[in-house]
């Protein structure tokens, strides 16, 4: 993710690319939406923000709250 693909830094919308928050250049984040939209945010280690979002999403474990 760049500043440059996007138009600069801070909170951006294309028509043809959706909504970002451009906050640094590197790595970063899109997520697909429910509605279709797409939401894009720089972040340090894409990785492991992918996992802690997923982790979020999952239903929790029978027993656990």
């Amino acid at each position: 993710v760049t500043p440059r693909h996007w138009g600069g830094w801070g909170y951006r919308w294309r028509p043809e690319k959706g909504t970002a928050v451009v906050v640094r250049r590197g790595e970063g984040v899109v997520l697909r939406l429910w509605d279709g939209h797409t939401f894009t945010i720089t972040v340090d280690n894409a990785e492991s923000a992918v996992r802690v979002i997923r982790d979020r999403l999952r239903p929790p474990a029978p027993g656990r709250v």
